[in-house]
């Protein structure tokens, strides 16, 4: 994680969060144990995640959600929600809304993910959102560093929309496509 090293989450180093194997209230990735063969959930069913208010942090990691066919590949309302190293694909006939949705902000970091955007998602104009539905959460640390995103979509797409008061801060992302990399307040890095 590039400059991180002042990054804090609630108070925790950003490092700290994503050096831990097992985070208490809601976890999709690798088990317990850490073994990355067995997993905790794939969607790649007809369905989205959606993680309600009352979590804390949401954390998902090494996952594939693929070819969801309604709402959102992730929905989250937790105070805290980590995406790391996740293959997020609407593929050629999926129909998601949005890749990932934090409505009511939130400290979120999306981090080293592969994220599509079909040629018939329901929402082609926005891959990542944060914010839209009121900043009720918290919101201080917004953090989209080392992903590769494609858009199919013949429409242009923004990569990150922060309707929150605190900045974005983009590092080293890929983008390809009919792609602008943000919209509200925030700044792109190499």
């Amino acid at each position: 994680l590039v400059g991180a090293g002042a990054a804090t989450i609630g108070g925790t180093p950003l490092a700290s969060l994503l050096a831990l194997p097992y985070l208490g209230l809601c976890w999709i990735g690798r088990d317990a144990r850490g073994d990355a063969g067995r997993r905790l959930y794939r969607a790649f069913l007809v369905a989205n995640v959606l993680i309600g208010a009352a979590i804390t942090l949401a954390r998902f990691e090494g996952n594939v959600f693929r070819a969801t066919r309604t709402a959102h590949h992730i929905k989250s309302r937790a105070r805290t929600t980590i995406v790391a190293g996740n293959r997020i694909e609407d593929g050629p006939n999926g129909t998601a809304s949005y890749l990932v949705e934090t409505p009511n902000g939130g400290d979120l970091l999306v981090l080293d993910n592969v994220l599509h955007k079909g040629p018939l998602t329901g929402h082609p104009q926005v891959a990542i959102s944060v914010g839209i539905e009121g900043a009720s959460n918290p919101t201080e640390t917004l953090i989209f560093q080392g992903n590769r995103f494609l858009s199919d979509s013949p429409e242009d797409t923004v990569f990150v929309r922060n309707a929150t008061t605190a900045p974005a801060i983009l590092i080293g992302n890929r983008l390809t496509g009919r792609v602008s990399a943000l919209t509200g307040p925030g700044e792109v890095r190499p």
